[in-house]
């Protein structure tokens, strides 16, 4: 663990909690839960032998086959760790402190992911578009620092209130007002089964933009540069390309 514990431009540092006797002592606690339930089953006593060693072993096995299957190894990185040429970081400074963000997988502990694959869907007409390796992109992309600095600043808590005050209230029309004033010519691109931003969400800027006009595309959803991309792509294309 010496390998994955630090910072990647120092030294390594040892863990802070002793791991391999918390490691042995989870597979004896599991251990004697089982032994127990034979024993009440069956009446059998049962003899629980745990190696402090063996369960260090096994919890860092998938480490000793990197070599085997020819895959990138693991490197060093505090608050996460690296993994080819993805950067996975699991802490994220916050205001007063530190915050751990994980996303895990697996039957056991995907619940706590279950919302972020549901928000993904939310994004799509057609769910069977996210693929593994569009996670892998999106969770890559989202963890650079720069987009990370850019996102904490769009969807902090004064924004997101500043923003659902402009779409509710009395002063919420006049907010619009600067709308005509766009004088270039400009293009809106939607999806028609947009479930983010509806498509009725288009008609005020295209109706107050004097030189707007709007494409909706049918079977899309929000992503429509990602759903829909070869068509997206012509048709900005196609509109930048006009004298």
């Amino acid at each position: 663990f010496l390998a994955l514990t630090g910072d990647d431009d120092r030294p390594p540092v040892r863990v802070s909690v002793p791991q391999a006797y918390l490691h042995a002592s989870a597979e004896a606690a599991a251990a004697a839960l089982i032994a127990n339930h034979e024993q009440q089953r069956s009446g059998r006593g049962q003899h629980v032998d745990v190696s402090a060693q063996q369960s260090m072993n096994m919890a860092s096995f998938g480490s000793a086959l990197v070599a085997a299957l020819g895959l990138p190894a693991n490197r060093r990185l505090s608050g996460g760790y690296k993994y080819g040429d993805y950067l996975l970081k699991q802490v994220y400074a916050a205001k007063d402190g530190h915050v751990a963000i994980t996303f895990l997988f697996g039957n056991a502990m995907g619940p706590f992911t279950r919302r972020l694959v549901e928000w993904m869907h939310s994004m799509v007409y057609d769910p069977a578009i996210i693929t593994d390796e569009l996670v892998d992109m999106r969770f890559a992309v989202a963890t650079r620092p720069e987009i990370h600095a850019a996102a904490s600043r769009i969807y902090s808590r004064a924004s997101l209130a500043f923003i659902q005050s402009s779409m509710n209230g009395r002063g919420a029309g006049a907010r619009l007002s600067w709308l005509p004033d766009i004088l270039a010519p400009t293009l809106l691109v939607w999806g028609r089964d947009d479930r983010v931003n509806t498509l009725d969400m288009a008609l005020v800027p295209m109706r107050l933009i004097p030189r707007c006009e709007l494409h909706v595309f049918y079977d899309c959803g929000h992503w429509a540069m990602i759903e829909r991309r070869l068509e997206f792509e012509s048709t900005v294309l196609a509109f930048l390309a006009r004298p």
